[in-house]
């Protein structure tokens, strides 16, 4: 049986699966993302290909990126790694002898979703992916991307001054918007908790940040006409604190949480790599 050698890569975690044309995780490997130096990445992606093991019935290796990519495969910037310039497509291709593709990872989750997921019954998908930073992309009819990974760095104005969305909205992004309103904590999950403990100052951040994403979501669905958002990404390891909340506050927008969840990086890559998008 063919399979993919896909990969996931994001600010935090690091994941490489053996997956094959069923769709099935034969195999898979997550560590954290290492970001020292190009060189250090580079290595780490292929050390995790050779844990999962390269053998003959690999058809291609495709990876999901966190960053803007050339055709070639080649990465401008990985902002939350904290690295530019990463010829990651060929340096495989070169490596492995294997067809090698790299798309950014909000694309790549978002075809998983729109294929193989929540999106499978609809013809417009747009996902959001929330974790360390914010990314989405729109999936229409399931063939092509069309990309929006700048969403994350849209500009915002908070308390007069002019921030990237993700830097205020994104998993890590809570610490800072905590931080302009007094309140010290060290990860999101930490607010989630002072305010179901009735913290005043954890209630103001949670609505702020309650609406700076009801905000995004309501206009994806006036801008690009969704069938669905399809939501996943690491805070909703949260959910429990503010799903509710949330869908309260976009009434009349399809919402829902995507079903390969932690996995719809690798499920995209996997399809990309079968199904190579144009």
């Amino acid at each position: 049986m063919k399979k993919v050698l896909a990969f996931d890569i994001g600010g935090t975690n690091m994941r490489a699966a053996l997956i094959n044309e069923n769709f099935e995780i034969e195999k898979i490997v997550i560590e954290d993302t290492k970001k020292d130096t190009v060189d250090v990445f580079l290595d780490h992606v292929v050390a995790l290909a050779e844990k999962i093991g390269i053998s003959n019935d690999i058809v291609a290796i495709s990876c999901g990126v966190p960053g803007k990519v050339r055709w070639d495969g080649f990465i401008y910037e990985l902002p939350n790694i904290g690295i530019k310039n990463i010829p990651l497509g060929e340096y495989l291709n070169q490596k492995f002898g294997i067809t090698t593709y790299v798309i950014n990872d909000a694309e790549m989750a978002g075809l998983g979703e729109a294929t193989l997921g929540i999106g499978k019954d609809y013809e417009t998908v747009f996902f959001v992916t929330i974790s360390t930073g914010v990314g989405g992309a729109l999936v229409r009819n399931k063939v092509g991307l069309v990309p929006d990974d700048e969403i994350g760095h849209t500009l915002v104005d908070y308390k007069g001054n002019y921030y990237e969305f993700e830097k205020l909205y994104s998993g890590t992004g809570i610490v800072k918007l905590a931080e302009l309103n007094d309140l010290k904590i060290n990860k999101a999950y930490e607010l989630f908790k002072l305010k179901e403990e009735g913290n005043e100052k954890a209630i103001l951040v949670y609505n702020e940040w309650l609406n700076g994403i009801s905000w995004l979501l309501k206009f994806i669905n006036t801008s690009f006409e969704t069938d669905v958002i399809v939501f996943s990404g690491g805070v909703l390891k949260s959910s429990d604190f503010f799903w509710d909340d949330l869908i309260k506050k976009c009434e009349g927008i399809n919402i829902e949480i995507a079903a390969n969840q932690q996995f719809a990086g690798l499920m995209g890559s996997a399809y990309h790599g079968f199904h190579p998008q144009s």
